[in-house]
C-alpha cells in the first residue's frame, strides 16, 4: 500500500477490516482480529515443503480434538448438539478443501472450512446457533456464498472491501462486523513498552450513555487512583468525530507509586450504519515514556483513514 504522507512520524499501514491502522515508525503491527456476519477468516502462509502434508497437519488435529469432544459430550447428554461431520467438499470450492462441523464453546455449531488456495490455506469458521440435539445441516450455502466474495492481496481492491491480513471481501454486504488489532514498542533498555490498539464494530442498537469525565474521575478516586486530564477534547479521525481523553492515572501499590500513561478515542457510533461504527482508538504505558507515547498517539490518529478514503485516493492520482 502507498502510504499518505505523515505530518509527524512516518507509518507503515495494515488492514483492519474497513480501516488501515497506521503503525508509528518504531512499532511492530502485533495482530488482528476480525468476524464479519459471524465467519471468522484466518489466512495461513505455506511453509517450504510438502503442502498437502502441511494442510492436513492444519486441519487434522482440530478434527480429533473435536472427536473427544465428541465422545466426551456424549456421556453428558444435550452438550452434543449438532453432532460430528468431516466431509472432503473440494468441489465447492475448486480447491482441495476440507469441511468440520462440530460443536463448539457457545452450545453452538462452528461449521470449519480449510482451504488449500495457492498462496495460503484459508481457514473460514462460521458460528452457528442450533437447537438441542438437531443435526449439521445446510453446511456449505452460507459460507459457500462469503467464500465468493472472497480475493486474495489487496492490490486493485474496490474501495467498499473489507481487508484481512492477507485478503480482502468485496462485494458483501456486511450485517455484522468486529476487528480488533494492535501494535506496540517492546520494552527494551530502560525503555517501557508502549501498546496501541483499536477496535471497531457494527452496531445494531442505539449506544449507551458514555461515563462522563468527571464520574469517572470519582469511580477511580473511590478505588484510589488519582487522575490527571491532560487533554478532552472532541476529535475528528479518519472522518469519524468522536472524543479523545488523555490522562494520567496514579495508584500507590503496596507503599510504591505505580503511574500510567492513557490515551482513548472513542467514537459512539449509530446503528444500522456502517460508516458511523462504534470505534475506539487506545495507547497505554508508563507515564516515564508519556512523551514518546503522545508522539506516537498523534501520529497514529492524523493518518487513520478508511478502505475507501485510501482507495479514491489512489484512483485519483
Amino acid at each position: 500500500m502507498t502510504p499518505p504522507p505523515s505530518p509527524s512520524l512516518p507509518v507503515s499501514f495494515h488492514p483492519a477490516g474497513r480501516y488501515l491502522l497506521p503503525v508509528p515508525q518504531g512499532m511492530k503491527f502485533a495482530g488482528m482480529y476480525h468476524a464479519i456476519n459471524s465467519i471468522h477468516v484466518e489466512e495461513i502462509p505455506w511453509e517450504r515443503g510438502d503442502r498437502a502434508r502441511q494442510f492436513q497437519e492444519f486441519w487434522e488435529p482440530v478434527l480429533e480434538q473435536a472427536k473427544e469432544n465428541y465422545r466426551v459430550g456424549a456421556t453428558l447428554g444435550p452438550s452434543t448438539r449438532g453432532g460430528l461431520a468431516h466431509e472432503d467438499v473440494s468441489q465447492l470450492f475448486g480447491h482441495e478443501a476440507v469441511l468440520l462441523c462440530y460443536s463448539n464453546d457457545q452450545g453452538g455449531h462452528n461449521l470449519d472450512f480449510f482451504i488449500a488456495l495457492p498462496e495460503h490455506i484459508l481457514r473460514l469458521t462460521e458460528d452457528r446457533g442450533y437447537e438441542l440435539g438437531e443435526e449439521c445441516t445446510d453446511m456449505t450455502d452460507y459460507t459457500l456464498d462469503f467464500y465468493r466474495h472472497y480475493r486474495t492481496g489487496w492490490e486493485n481492491c474496490s474501495p467498499d472491501s473489507f481487508l484481512t491480513p492477507r485478503g480482502r471481501l468485496e462485494g458483501l454486504r456486511i450485517v455484522d462486523e468486529y476487528v480488533s488489532a494492535s501494535c506496540g514498542r517492546a520494552e527494551s533498555e530502560g525503555r517501557p513498552q508502549i501498546v496501541l490498539s483499536m477496535s471497531e464494530s457494527y452496531l445494531r442498537r442505539p449506544p449507551g450513555t458514555t461515563l462522563s469525565l468527571s464520574l469517572f474521575r470519582k469511580a477511580l478516586k473511590a478505588q484510589g487512583i488519582d487522575l490527571e486530564v491532560l487533554r478532552s477534547r472532541r476529535r475528528t479521525v479518519g472522518g469519524i468525530p468522536g472524543r479523545e481523553t488523555v490522562f494520567i492515572t496514579s495508584e500507590n501499590k503496596n507503599g510504591e507509586l505505580d503511574v500510567d500513561f492513557v490515551a482513548d478515542w472513542v467514537s459512539d457510533g449509530e446503528a444500522f450504519n456502517l460508516d458511523r461504527p462504534h470505534m475506539a482508538i487506545e495507547i497505554n504505558c508508563d507515564a516515564s515514556a508519556k512523551d514518546d507515547a503522545l508522539r506516537l498517539w498523534d501520529s497514529a490518529l492524523e493518518n487513520f483513514m478508511s478502505v475507501r478514503d485510501w482507495r479514491e485516493s489512489e484512483m485519483g492520482r
